[in-house]
C-alpha cells in the first residue's frame, strides 16, 4: 500500500514534464552521449569532458536508454527508483523503531531504565539519602 502511494506520487505525470534547467537536461545529455558515441568511460557534457559526477549514475541512465529509448520517462526513472527505495527505507525504519517503543510501553518498560547504567543507579540511590538526610544522628531520631 505505502509503496503504491510512493509509486504513484513520484512517477504522475513524469512524461509531461519538460526537463528542468540546467541540472536535469544536463544530467540527460550526459549519458545521452555516452551511448551515441559508445564512449561510457568518459563523461561528456557537449563535447567536453564532464567529471563533476561519479559515471555509475550516468550508466545506469545509459542502460535505460538502450532498454526503453530516450524521452522524458526514461531519463527519470533512476531518480524515481531511488526516491521510492529512500522513502520506503525511511518509513521500515521508522515502522520498526516505532513498533518497539510500543511493545516496551505495552509491557511497561520505561526506556529510559534499559539505558540507565548500575552506575547511574547508585549515584542517584546516593543521592536520595543525600538528600533525606537532615542532619540528625541515629540516637536523636529515636
Amino acid at each position: 500500500m505505502v509503496a503504491t502511494l510512493f509509486i504513484v506520487f513520484f512517477s504522475y505525470e513524469t512524461g509531461n514534464r519538460y526537463f528542468g534547467d540546467p541540472d536535469e537536461g544536463r544530467y540527460v545529455e550526459i549519458p545521452r552521449e555516452m551511448v551515441v558515441s559508445g564512449d561510457y568511460i568518459t563523461p561528456r557534457l557537449n563535447g567536453l569532458k564532464y567529471f563533476e559526477k561519479p559515471a555509475l549514475f550516468y550508466w545506469m541512465q545509459a542502460a535505460a536508454i538502450h532498454t526503453l529509448g530516450i524521452n522524458e520517462t526514461t531519463m527519470r526513472i533512476w531518480p524515481i527508483i531511488f526516491a521510492i527505495l529512500g522513502c520506503l527505507t525511511v518509513f521500515f525504519i521508522g515502522y520498526k523503531y516505532e513498533d518497539r517503543e510500543i511493545k516496551l510501553k505495552k509491557e511497561n518498560i520505561d526506556t529510559k531504565e534499559i539505558v540507565e547504567s548500575d552506575k547511574e543507579k547508585k549515584a542517584k540511590k546516593e543521592w536520595r539519602k543525600f538528600l533525606e538526610y537532615d542532619g540528625s544522628t541515629p540516637q536523636e531520631k529515636i
